[in-house]
């Protein structure tokens, strides 16, 4: 029907700040959107700052937990979990690896990581995970390992950036000021550990 489109497939988080120049260009904001790229750049560069020579922690991005499903290494997700710290423990070419819970047993992440917008829920599914065989073996589970951050992770989107930086500050909370909030997230953990 001669209507023109835009589509993208940002495979790192770098295309996906490109993808929002280009396509601030194709609806004439081409202004916004270099204001825009420049924002998350720079948000990004800090990030990498105080980063830099830090320990990435070892973590399980999970998808979904029946069947297992984490995220493959060459996807813009495991491109935002490199640039958060953190690197998976999954090593694999597909986009969304089924994995053995045997199999992440035996690589022990550091973390589990959750993406979904609602806290409570996910604090909920995680006490449920304790009490199953193979995650109750994981030392992330016994110790309360768990980062929750935005489901904004799961889009190659300008709140990608809001996602990295949210999982950066819970897996190095050490080198951050304090955010507002971690008082309560620690005794919702401790009320999860006690269940």
């Amino acid at each position: 029907m001669h209507v023109p489109t835009y589509a993208t497939d940002a495979r790192t988080v770098e295309e996906m700040i490109e993808s929002i120049g280009r396509l601030a260009t194709v609806i004439d904001a081409a202004d916004q959107g270099k204001a825009q790229v420049t924002s998350l750049q720079t948000r990004l560069d800090e990030l990498h700052r105080k980063l830099e020579g830090v320990t990435p922690a070892r973590v399980l991005f999970v998808v979904w937990t029946e069947p297992l499903i984490s995220v493959g290494t060459e996807t813009f997700l495991a491109d935002a979990l490199r640039l958060a710290g953190a690197d998976s423990v999954i090593h694999s070419q597909q986009d969304w690896p089924h994995v053995s819970l045997e199999e992440v047993v035996r690589l022990q992440p550091d973390y589990l990581i959750f993406a979904n917008s609602d806290t409570d829920h996910a604090l909920e599914d995680f006490a449920a995970l304790r009490q199953q065989p193979g995650w109750r073996d994981l030392k992330a589970v016994q110790e309360n390992r768990l980062a929750i951050i935005s489901d904004a992770i799961n889009r190659p989107a300008p709140r990608l950036v809001d996602a990295i930086e949210q999982l950066a500050r819970q897996l190095h909370s050490d080198i951050f000021a304090p955010q507002p909030g971690p008082a309560s997230r620690t005794l919702k953990l401790q009320a999860v550990a006690a269940r």
